[in-house]
């Protein structure tokens, strides 16, 4: 029951992102857009050059604004399959309290070599 929830959770998750692909396109044109309209604020010397970053900038956020719901869609298809993988990976059985044995040391040599640089720590 576990692999088949698992298995489910990352097809609808896959569904919803292929569903909602177009407005991935999208947003990547918006990303560069806005990194367009920042890089050219940067380097802006007069008002008119400032005047076209904001241009750039404020259309690339009137855009994504109205890209939020297909914003939403993706990320509920990123999370359906985010957990539908770990709902797919085998549980560990360590715990997070469970402090790291301390290294054991195969032969004397090894076991004299750590009681010596130990040792020089201390001095």
């Amino acid at each position: 029951m576990k692999k088949f929830a698992g298995i489910s959770l990352l097809v609808i998750g896959a569904f919803v992102l292929l569903g909602h692909f177009g407005p991935i396109f999208l947003l990547a044109l918006l990303g560069g857009l806005a990194f367009i309209g920042a890089k050219k604020l940067k380097h802006a010397t007069t008002k008119k050059e400032k005047n076209i970053a904001y241009l750039y900038l404020g259309l690339a956020a009137v855009v994504c604004l109205f890209n939020v719901p297909f914003l939403f869609a993706i990320l509920v298809g990123g999370a359906l399959i985010y957990f539908g993988y770990q709902i797919l990976q085998p549980q560990s059985t360590s715990f997070a309290g469970t402090s790291k044995p301390k290294r054991t040391f195969d032969n004397s040599f090894d076991a004299d070599w750590q009681a010596f640089v130990d040792k020089k720590k201390n001095n």
